[in-house]
């Protein structure tokens, strides 16, 4: 009797010591779960309580912010569409602030907001209304996206509005919006514009391409520009392909034609660019970058001719060349790109006329001084030119050293070392 009482004693213990640990284990767990829920519960309060008078109850709105914040950090509260559903109504108003109070402290609301009302599906369970809770607000979030875009666009945050107009898209495209739509194609361009300051050839192949295949081009000549450069640096071809069709149908496009003209020039096909360049000129005469280029132009043209032994050609290129780099400076006195072009035509007129005195024996005097007095006539001529374009900017290298030159080709030693100094100051010996 006393050894079965004894066991019993033990058998006892036993029970109540593992009881006692079973508690405390579910103790624990309870205990966050609880502080969970209380939080969810408080979150939901603090925003039905914001929205029912905005204006007089903004701190329930941060205290709703708070609250849902430390509920979701429970993975019970986080399976739960309910809460994901209250976390994007909640972001869904801070992002919608018009105070600046919330939507400044919280710049990434929306990008909260979307990707809760996307959980409210995903982690099942979900009552119907909660569902169509959640697509109904994304028609807002999508604004908010387009929002934000506008925002960082105009902030030159080009790649963050690209990619924020493309969750426009996105959402659009979840929604059973096709590019069709009217609202799709602005944000396809939008998110197409900024992706071209950024440099993001990916989305402008995407955005811009999708507008071309729906035929949103009415009025929108970006679109071929975009596709050209896009696709310039891997598929030549293909690039001018888009740059043609976009100057079909926007002949009149400055900056169609802008950009045809740059690459013409580039390519060195400068036959091709004559023409182009003339058209440009009629379209905008007022524009001095176009008869800059034009006179840069007739100078390679000039050039070529030159080498090629064709002078009366090369004499007729010099003189247009001349007359488009003036006119550009009569538009502006001040235009140093201009100026600097004028007076370097004159200095490297000069260049083979001195690499020939060189080479002469001394015998041909007569040549010598024939060629001595053309190069100084044009050193004088491009001198002015050369003192304006350094007024201007005093820190270019070419303009000091063509100073130097011309002052040692003068005689004038003391002035030309006083260039020689400033060369030397600017770290270019």
């Amino acid at each position: 009797m006393k050894q079965l009482l004894s066991l019993f004693m033990v058998a006892a213990l036993l029970i109540s010591v593992g009881c006692g640990t079973t508690s405390n284990t579910a103790l624990d767990a309870v205990a966050p779960a609880k502080e969970a829920m209380s939080a969810f519960r408080s979150a939901k309060s603090a925003f039905s309580k914001y929205t029912q008078d905005r204006a007089a109850n903004a701190g329930s709105l941060t205290d709703a912010i708070t609250s849902i914040g430390t509920a979701m950090a429970d993975e019970g509260i986080k399976a739960k569409a309910a809460a994901w559903l209250l976390k994007g109504q909640i972001f869904n108003e801070v992002m919608s602030d018009q105070t600046g109070i919330f939507s400044g402290k919280y710049p990434n609301a929306v990008d909260k907001a979307y990707e809760a009302y996307q959980m409210v599906s995903k982690v099942g369970g979900a009552k119907k209304f909660e569902l169509d809770a959640a697509v109904a607000a994304l028609k807002n979030v999508s604004a908010g996206f387009s929002q934000k875009g506008a925002n960082m666009f105009g902030t030159g945050d080009f790649a963050g509005a690209a990619k924020a107009f493309m969750k426009t898209v996105e959402i659009s495209e979840g929604m059973g919006i096709g590019d069709d739509d009217v609202d799709q194609q602005n944000a396809l361009y939008n998110a197409g514009l900024a992706a071209m300051n950024a440099g993001d050839n990916a989305i402008v192949k995407m955005a811009m391409g999708r507008l071309l295949k729906a035929g949103a081009t009415t009025d929108k000549p970006n679109i071929f520009e975009g596709l050209y450069k896009a696709y310039a640096g891997d598929d030549e071809a293909k690039a001018l392909d888009f740059l043609s069709q976009g100057r079909q149908a926007f002949p009149q496009d400055n900056g169609l034609l802008t950009t045809e003209i740059n690459h013409y020039l580039k390519a060195g096909k400068l036959e091709v660019l004559e023409d182009k360049l003339m058209m440009a000129i009629e379209q905008d005469p007022k524009n001095k970058t176009l008869y800059l280029v034009s006179g840069s132009m007739y100078e390679k043209l000039f050039n070529n001719a030159f080498e090629a032994k064709d002078m009366a050609t090369a004499d007729a290129n010099f003189a247009k060349a001349e007359e488009f780099y003036n006119k550009s400076i009569e538009m502006d006195g001040s235009y140093f790109d201009a100026i600097y072009s004028l007076g370097a035509l004159y200095f490297n007129k000069t260049t083979p006329m001195r690499k020939e005195m060189n080479d002469l024996p001394l015998s041909e005097t007569a040549r010598y001084d024939a060629l001595k007095a053309e190069v100084t006539s044009l050193m004088d001529k491009a001198l002015p030119f050369f003192q304006k374009a350094d007024g201007i900017n005093n820190k270019d290298y070419n303009t000091i050293f063509a100073l130097k030159e011309i002052y040692a080709r003068k005689d004038d030693l003391t002035k030309s070392n006083e260039y020689k100094v400033r060369l030397e100051a600017l770290g270019n010996k």
